[in-house]
């Protein structure tokens, strides 16, 4: 049994793994695949983070696992299925039949990018469509 599961491995959820594994509670965060830190890690790179102004977002995104690792925070490779609550127990059950208790979950599984359908927005030339959640908030 976990204190807390985090389903999602994208900055929300690892961040709340660190907060997690500060307040010294057992959580594991499942994430669809593995070492993914979300959508971060297509950034190539990252000048609006304080203190990191060049940083890749993959090189960010590794920054952000190693730190919730520090924190002994486990990670489950597999797709969430389910989510149910009996008492004061969740249940979620994964794509693979596995199953995992808890008495909290933090659902962090981020967002997809809406696509337009329109000329330049497949190409990464650095021209066209541009995506930034915190320009586009």
């Amino acid at each position: 049994m976990y204190d807390i599961i985090i389903i999602g491995s994208g900055p929300a959820g690892l961040s709340a793994a660190v907060y997690a594994g500060r307040a010294q509670l057992k959580a594991v965060v499942a994430e669809r695949f593995y070492g993914s830190a979300g959508q971060i890690t297509d950034s190539e790179q990252v000048d609006n983070y304080l203190g990191l102004y060049g940083e890749s977002g993959f090189e960010l995104g590794e920054k952000f696992r190693h730190h919730a690792l520090a924190f002994n925070t486990e990670f489950y490779e597999g797709e969430v299925a389910c989510i149910s609550k009996t008492e004061n127990v969740f249940k979620v059950e994964f794509a693979d039949k596995s199953q995992f208790e808890s008495k909290a979950v933090i659902y962090a599984a981020g967002t997809s990018r809406r696509k337009l359908e329109i000329k330049g927005e497949s190409e990464f030339t650095g021209k066209g469509v541009s995506y930034c959640a915190v320009c586009d908030g």
